[in-house]
């Protein structure tokens, strides 16, 4: 009998010396660092060690300095315990090793845990408890995150809180997660993205009931959860993958904001992007570069593509040399027009010659205008051969910014402004200032019987040093107008012939008529179209205002925008400024009123008075594109609507 009792006595001294060693470290953040392996960042000071079944206890509770590894970490202790007092409680690895008994993350009522897990290796030996009676949150984006191997239910990853307000989750983003089993009760959940999970067991029938009750998801519930058995490894394996949607440049099977920043980001940038799918599917997606803009020599923006018929859009340079975009012709060089890049074959497609390259000249649309200096061989020349002028139109536009050296010509002579007309073989046409008055007439020639037509603004012609914009329409068979700032001053409407002859001998010029009159324009011309539509009375209406209060060249789309806002009876943002529809202006189509330098400025775009005011001294918010001085979700939907139907 003696010698059991010492047995036993000797057997409870071992035992009371051996955990007379442990400790329990608890985590006050005291060292100069905020890493694990800092002795002086627990109480008492030292670093948790020791076998798991002997060894020391960690504590991490609510700090301001929380605690993370990096490479350098590796530990080994006992029990892990975060969140044991009220409040949030952080724990971040950042690389190296943790290894340790059970885990135990919020213990008790609002004790609230997160763990995040960016690489490293961080093993539990027994069961994981995520939410312990509070709440905790682990987050895997990589590395590996172990629970105890083996059957048995200690050897879990239990994911539950303690009621409505105090959820748990387990969020795996990336890396890897391996253990025997898993539990999600009835306030937990588990998302996965990428990365996988590897049990220990075949857990099929669990996974299909878990994805059923919503406590499994994929990609926050937009994707699908994929599982297997494997009967060889004994082992069942769990990932997640979505649906190919074309939208998604971020892959996590929501089309959103951020989709669409980084498509734009890469749109913006004009970059072919290829995103690479982390193998969820075989296909990549590219991101073309969508490029419908282009600059021309002036660097001015312009839409490439035309839908309103303009054949000419001429903006002379300020050192005498000019711009042709007609067609497909640009400007490149100080004496030849010659085609850009996407036309082959073509030789140089006109020249200009004689204009002084010593002085710059004040414009009204864009960086530069032409000067003319009322000399026959001053002139912007298109050689007869090219097809788009010299032909016969059923409808025809010449629209033009016009700012004459005085009010009327000084030798009592005409100043052709542009044309091509050959008056001795009758055929072609005229746009010019009449004499020794300050009247405006359009002549041209039909086609059908060689006679001339012409019509004329009698008075109140173009003033000296201003700028003045005429413009000239004829529509076969219909009528021919005339237009002076935007409002029609003169019209044809009988007797009107079935085609505009274009067809002579004679280059089209700026600044004469075709044939080196000596009626040359004197003055300086700017913003020179032809279309071969006849253009609207509002068209040109809008193509005054826009240019006069906000120096818009006529293809800036900014005139449509303008015409689709008023047609819809809303409101549009140009430059820095919001046009809205208004009603009650009480003057005829084509007038204006007000200036861009005081906030008010209108224009009348029909019959009835209505038209487009600038809103008063509100300038347009970028991102505003409903343009109701609001930046917030229908702006983002607008954008979003047209992006998504690509």
């Amino acid at each position: 009998m003696f010698k059991i009792h010492k047995l036993i006595f000797l057997s409870l001294i071992v035992f009371l010396y051996t955990y007379a060693e442990a400790i329990n470290y608890i985590w006050d953040g005291g060292g100069t660092d905020s890493l694990f392996q800092t002795p002086e960042n627990w109480n008492p000071d030292g670093i948790p060690a020791g076998e798991q079944s002997t060894g020391d206890a960690a504590v991490i509770d609510p700090s301001p300095k929380n605690p993370t590894t990096d490479s350098n970490t590796n530990v080994s202790f006992r029990n892990f315990s975060v969140g044991t007092l009220v409040g949030d409680a952080n724990f971040t690895m950042n690389g190296g090793t943790v290894t340790t008994n059970y885990v135990y993350l919020g213990t008790g009522i609002d004790r609230h845990v997160n763990f995040v897990m960016n690489s490293g290796a961080f093993v539990s030996q027994r069961t994981v408890y995520v939410g312990n009676g509070g709440s905790g949150n682990i987050h895997v984006l990589g590395g590996a995150f172990w629970w105890k191997t083996g059957d048995g239910s200690l050897y879990e990853l239990r994911i539950n809180g303690s009621d409505a307000d105090n959820k748990s989750h387990v969020q795996l983003d990336g890396g890897t997660m391996i253990g025997a089993n898993l539990y999600i009760g009835e306030y937990g959940s588990m998302d996965i993205t990428y990365g996988t999970i590897t049990l220990n067991n075949d857990d099929t029938a669990l996974i299909v009931d878990y994805v059923n009750l919503g406590k499994l998801t994929a990609f926050g519930g937009n994707g699908i959860i994929s599982y297997h058995y494997d009967d060889g490894a004994r082992v069942t394996h769990i990932s997640a993958s979505c649906e190919f949607i074309p939208q998604d440049m971020n892959r996590d099977c929501i089309v959103d904001y951020q989709d669409l920043y980084e498509f734009i980001s890469h749109w913006l940038a004009n970059d072919s992007y290829t995103y690479n799918t982390n193998g969820i599917i075989n296909d990549e997606f590219v991101v073309t570069p969508k490029n419908p803009l282009v600059l021309n020599s002036n660097k001015e923006i312009m839409m490439i593509e035309q839908s309103d018929n303009l054949l000419l859009r001429f903006d002379g340079g300020s050192t005498g040399y000019g711009t042709f975009d007609a067609a497909f012709y640009d400007t490149i060089n100080c004496n030849n027009a010659l085609p850009i890049n996407v036309v082959s074959g073509e030789t140089g497609l006109g020249i200009v010659s004689g204009i002084s390259q010593s002085t710059s000249y004040s414009t009204k649309i864009g960086n530069s205008a032409m000067y003319f200096s009322d000399n026959k061989n001053f002139a912007a020349n298109i050689p007869d051969s090219i097809a788009e002028f010299d032909r016969n139109y059923t409808n025809f536009t010449v629209s033009l910014w016009y700012k004459p050296d005085s009010d009327n010509d000084a030798d009592n002579n005409n100043n052709f402004l542009i044309g091509k007309m050959g008056i001795t073989d009758q055929r072609g046409w005229q746009l010019y200032r009449y004499d020794d008055s300050s009247r405006i007439e359009f002549l041209f020639f039909d086609g059908p019987s060689g006679s001339s037509q012409s019509i004329t603004r009698t008075a109140g012609g173009p003033m000296a040093n201003k700028f003045t914009h005429i413009a000239a329409t004829f529509a076969a068979n219909d009528a021919v107008c005339l237009y002076f700032d935007g409002k029609q001053v003169s019209s044809l409407i009988s007797n009107v012939k079935s085609s505009l002859n274009g067809i002579n001998n004679k280059p089209l010029q700026i600044g004469n008529r075709g044939d080196f009159s000596d009626d040359s324009a004197s003055g300086i011309i700017d913003d020179v179209g032809i279309w071969d539509s006849a253009l609207s009375a509002q068209t040109i209406a809008a193509i005054h205002a826009m240019g006069l209060f906000e120096g818009l060249n006529i293809r800036d789309e900014d005139i449509t925008n303008l015409l689709s806002a008023f047609a819809e009876k809303k409101k549009t943002g140009i430059n820095n400024h919001i046009w809205e529809y208004t009603t009650n202006l009480s003057v005829p189509l084509g007038a204006i009123g007000g200036g861009s330098d005081t906030c008010n400025a209108f224009v009348v775009l029909d019959s009835e008075g209505n038209g487009m005011r600038m809103n008063p001294c509100v300038n347009l918010i970028l991102s505003d594109f409903n343009q109701d001085c609001i930046v917030n979700f229908e702006d983002f939907a607008i954008i979003a609507s047209h992006w998504l139907n690509n």
